[in-house]
């Protein structure tokens, strides 16, 4: 299986949005040339006309600049009303979109076929993206495979899917079809997607208006005629003539840019969903499948042609002009993931499919008992845990109450509680704390974990907490500040902060309060030149705890960085948790490039041939989590290095 670099991925990211920030600049560009057509319509109508032939003062020119100036403050207001119905429409958020499309909220107990599996598959992505879980959506109605993403932020989008996708899609598709609308929500294109939603239908009622102007105005000609109000009436003629003809010129090159703009969006979210699911294979089979079913990715539905470019796929057929498509072509999106795609599509015969380039028997797909995240017996969830293939190795030997319980949100809480508990020197104090603003059930669960947790080694407390941090996603915001207030007073209370401490607090709040970590677009930077010291610090830190002799480590990670900025091993008085902390968030303003580059540095600085320390490995997730950066698959590896190390020392 071809299995893209990350850089090529990334790099296509980086691409898709500076083609982007280039369509959407036409978008004023097009108004303001139509706009400007219209003056010089109307300025070629004056030098032409009879009137300007055979007048005897050549001075009084029939040109009047204030009629054309009427006509467009006219149409912006017809446009701005416009504007301001759809956003009033649509300021719900996706939840509109959906129910607009036919979508009903996905319930977990329907017996629909892959319903419950699509529910987990969205969920998956949506802790693999840091964002919570959006509301999930099935498009009963439509049998082509499609799906589709909306909302203007995070907390508001919606994700949804036709009856044909979960129908026809294994877990392994379905799950790049997630990875791919959670993209799009996590970069903001379901945000534009609405934004340009709401453009259109002011641009929209241009042409509207100027037909009702038309069609109002020969009325009252035909009433009235040339003598009473006739011109007036024939004012209204020409101008809503003109905004009708002008306003369908200005749509339909606005309809060509928003093509344009989804083209781009449509390759990032690609290349976000190879991010968050890391398997190619499942989004390539899926578009692959498009192509060679029959109804493909068709929405039959009269809202289709105006919600086109949310969709996942083309939702009618492709025309013979590229660049009036929302979304580039199948073939170009599935060779873009997967190279060797020969060009002929599968075909379903007798309900099977034939001519995958992964035979489907090979990769047999899990039930969806198998996968129900209600599950209370067996091995507490495994299934479940094996969706995070990097983990499973780590979680085996676990007792199956603590897996349980990180699946659960309330549990998945006590268990984060446990844990810092745990690593507290001052046990009684912290959970008579506990106990003072929590039920008994609470403290009796942290009780039972504190003494599972005892019994295991430090590398699967972290996978533990990893999985615990899933669980949180959805919380409303009182709950959310209530555990953060409760995590910075369990680990205040004995007046330090372990490394350890540190990291739970940061992965949990980056979790919890992910716009606190935000940094605005115009503040990102795309050098190192000014952050000399704040990478020496955290090269440093890194360095001095990794395992290795420092300086080798240190060295290994500056070789990472390309260009000398006069960085240097700092003594360990100078490089403590506080200046890693200020370090971090000055980083944070870093473009994307540069801190993958950042991240790749400090693993660089892990030893090569024995497992690194604990604290390295916590301090490194902590740092992933702070800058907001994919975990990389080798992280895993080093954390099951690391268990296996302490389990072996432990027999």
């Amino acid at each position: 299986m071809y299995q893209p670099s990350a850089s090529r991925f990334f790099d296509r990211q980086a691409l898709a949005r500076r083609r982007t920030l280039q369509i959407i600049f036409l978008f004023p560009l097009s108004l303001a040339s139509v706009a400007a057509a219209f003056h010089a319509l109307y300025f070629l109508y004056t030098i032409f006309s009879m009137q300007w032939v055979f007048m005897e003062d050549p001075l009084a020119s029939p040109y009047r600049p204030e009629r054309i100036g009427l006509v467009h403050l006219l149409a912006a207001f017809v446009v701005l009303f416009g504007m301001v119905r759809a956003w009033w429409t649509m300021s719900g958020g996706g939840v509109i979109v959906a129910q607009r499309l036919g979508g009903r909220l996905a319930d977990p107990n329907s017996t629909l076929r892959g319903e419950k599996r699509w529910i987990n598959v969205v969920e998956e992505m949506a802790v693999a993206a840091r964002i919570p879980t959006p509301g999930i959506y099935i498009l009963d109605q439509q049998n082509g495979i499609n799906a589709f993403a909306a909302g203007f932020t995070p907390d508001d989008a919606v994700v949804a899917i036709t009856r044909g996708g979960l129908e026809w899609l294994t877990r392994d598709e379905l799950q790049g079809v997630a990875a791919h609308e959670i993209g799009h929500i996590v970069h903001g294109d379901s945000r534009l997607n609405m934004r340009i939603m709401i453009l259109l239908s002011g641009v929209q009622t241009l042409p509207s208006a100027g037909r009702a102007m038309v069609e109002n105005s020969y009325k009252s000609l035909e009433l009235s005629g040339m003598k009473q109000g006739g011109g007036l009436a024939l004012f209204g003629f020409i101008a809503g003539y003109a905004m009708w003809f002008l306003g369908s010129l200005a749509l339909f090159f606005n309809r060509l840019i928003q093509a344009a703009v989804a083209r781009q969006r449509e390759h990032l979210a690609d290349a976000s969903a190879i991010q968050y699911s890391r398997n190619p294979q499942g989004l390539s089979q899926a578009l692959q499948k498009i192509g060679g079913f029959c109804s493909g990715s068709r929405i039959r539905d009269s809202l289709s042609e105006e919600y086109r470019h949310f969709y996942f796929s083309q939702t009618s057929v492709p025309s013979m002009f590229d660049w009036t498509d929302t979304h580039p072509s199948l073939h170009e999106r599935i060779r873009l993931l997967d190279p060797s795609f020969t060009g002929t599509f599968p075909r379903l015969i007798q309900g099977r499919w034939y001519g995958l380039n992964e035979s489907e028997e090979s990769n047999p797909q899990p039930t969806d008992e198998e996968l129900d995240i209600n599950n209370k017996g067996g091995s507490g969830g495994m299934a479940w845990i094996n969706s995070f293939k990097e983990m499973g190795a780590i979680l085996s030997g676990v007792h199956h109450n603590l897996i349980q319980a990180s699946r659960q949100r309330i549990t998945g809480i006590c268990l984060l509680y446990a844990l810092l508990i745990t690593e507290s020197s001052s046990r009684k104090e912290s959970l008579a704390s506990l106990s003072q603003s929590e039920t008994d059930f609470w403290t009796n669960t942290i009780n039972n974990f504190i003494n599972l947790i005892e019994k295991i080694d430090g590398a699967t407390q972290l996978a533990l907490v990893r999985l615990s941090t899933m669980s949180l996603a959805g919380l409303n915001l009182d709950d959310r500040a209530k555990i953060m207030k409760t995590i910075n007073t369990l680990i205040r209370l004995d007046n330090k902060i372990s490394l350890v401490e540190y990291s739970i607090e940061k992965i949990v709040h980056r979790t919890l309060v992910p716009e606190d970590f935000k940094v605005p677009g115009h503040r990102r930077v795309s050098s190192f030149r000014k952050h000399g010291e704040h990478v020496s610090v955290c090269l440093s830190l890194m360095a001095r705890i990794a395992g290795d002799p420092p300086a080798d480590a240190f060295a290994r990670g500056v070789a990472c960085l390309g260009r000398d900025r006069g960085w240097q091993l700092l003594p360990a008085g100078s490089c403590g948790l506080k200046a890693m902390d200020r370090a971090l968030g000055e980083l944070a303003v870093l473009g994307d490039e540069h801190l993958r580059v950042l991240i790749k540095a400090i693993h660089a600085t892990l030893p090569l041939e024995t497992p690194p320390t604990l604290n390295a490995l916590w301090l490194y997730f902590a740092t992933i989590a702070i800058l907001n950066q994919p975990i990389p698959v080798s992280f895993w590896t080093l954390l099951a290095r690391r268990s296996n190390d302490d389990k072996t020392m432990n027999q």
